[in-house]
């Protein structure tokens, strides 16, 4: 009989320091499905960050920020999944 192949289910996420404080964002490839596949607008994007680094966080950000880790997240995605979102 075959070795069955082993799954592991890892949480991959990506940090922000932002001021004195680290924030911590899952990757696509540790969060599930239903969840990723509502990323498909700006703001169910802007929604995603609330969440995970705090309204109050992320409202405060300038757009040059939001842009750096939105940019940073994508890249990061591509990096430990090897496709782009959308793929």
């Amino acid at each position: 009989m075959p070795n069955p192949i082993k799954i592991t289910d890892t949480k991959d996420v990506i940090e922000f320091e932002i001021g004195k404080n680290v924030y911590t964002v899952p990757l696509a490839t540790g969060m599930k499905r239903p969840e990723l596949e509502k990323l498909d607008t700006q703001k169910a994007l802007e929604d995603f960050f609330r969440k995970h680094l705090g309204a109050d966080v992320w409202d405060e950000l300038t757009v040059g920020a939001q842009n750096q880790i939105a940019q940073a997240w994508a890249k990061e995605n591509e990096r430990a999944s090897g496709l782009t979102l959308g793929e």
